[in-house]
């Protein structure tokens, strides 16, 4: 692609202290539009060349991002072995977990599982202290800002019976196997399956 577009959202593997992003590209033409777009269509202050907006990455957030990407690729690596956990443990139960083919090597911003009975599944964890989500509940085209789109319920059957399914999981770099193995446990115990490793609740999980 042209560009690629990144998050800087607290809760992302590389996450500032309050809202933030940045776009990268090799165009110099585009690079050189978007630097005018973010900064309220100005190369210089008071001379508006189009119409813009105030998209400047603050000096607080840009500090904080400084200091933590250098850790960023070993958070990262840490997501994957929790990852690798999560799919081993979960082996053998009636979830459809995260598919990651030989030549990808993500870093699992989330770990979204499916469930046939996501709602009670996560009733379940809630109550043994385990946070999840949902990512996301609706989809795109049900959103009340694209009803002028005309899109109606069934368009989309595959994404639609997604939102019914998915659940993720807590994941991020300081969770540890046994913390895993807690979770696991938990989800092995409500499909009424023998835990493999026993675990003590030792803390609740945040997401």
């Amino acid at each position: 692609g042209e560009a690629a577009g990144f998050s800087f959202y607290p809760g992302k593997n590389l996450g500032a202290y309050g809202d933030g992003g940045a776009i990268t590209t090799n165009d110099p033409i585009l690079a050189d539009k978007l630097r005018l777009l973010r900064n309220l269509g100005q190369r210089v202050k008071y001379n508006h060349e189009i119409k813009g907006f105030n998209r400047r990455l603050d000096t607080i957030q840009a500090a904080i991002l400084r200091v933590k990407l250098p850790r960023l690729d070993r958070w990262n690596v840490e997501r994957r072995r929790a990852a690798a956990e999560f799919t081993r443990n979960l082996q053998g139960l009636p979830i459809v977990a995260p598919a990651c083919p030989a030549y990808i090597e993500p870093v699992y911003h989330l770990y979204v599982i499916q469930s046939d009975e996501r709602a009670a599944l996560q009733e379940h964890l809630t109550a043994a202290g385990i946070a999840t989500g949902l990512h996301y509940p609706k989809p795109v085209h049900l959103q009340p800002a694209f009803a002028d789109l005309g899109y109606q319920l069934g368009d989309f059957p595959v994404a639609e019976a997604l939102a019914e399914k998915i659940l993720s999981l807590p994941i991020f770099p300081e969770l540890t196997d046994d913390a895993v193995g807690y979770i696991t446990d938990h989800i092995r115990e409500f499909f009424g399956r023998q835990a493999s490793n026993p675990h003590e609740a030792l803390y609740a999980v945040r997401a």
